[in-house]
């Protein structure tokens, strides 16, 4: 299975958010996992941020956590 990251605590604050930013840091972090190495990268979110993680890859797995396959990185999801 190799190395799995967890993602905790992402938020924005409510003026800077629908501008990209939150999209970028992600995108920025999930590269960089599996650059160094991790296969699977993990993850729960609220309702409001759901699509952003979709958008990202991500897939709901067990115990409603959104998992993504990191060997996968930089490719729409």
């Amino acid at each position: 299975m190799g190395a799995v990251g967890y993602i905790q605590w992402v938020g924005t604050v409510a003026r800077c958010r629908r501008r990209g930013y939150a999209q970028a840091v992600m995108q920025a972090l999930i590269d960089w996992l599996a650059e160094v190495g991790f296969t699977r990268v993990e993850l729960h979110t609220s309702p409001a941020a759901a699509d952003l993680y979709r958008k990202l890859g991500f897939e709901v797995a067990a115990g409603a956590c959104l998992r993504l396959d990191a060997s996968r990185a930089g490719q729409p999801g």
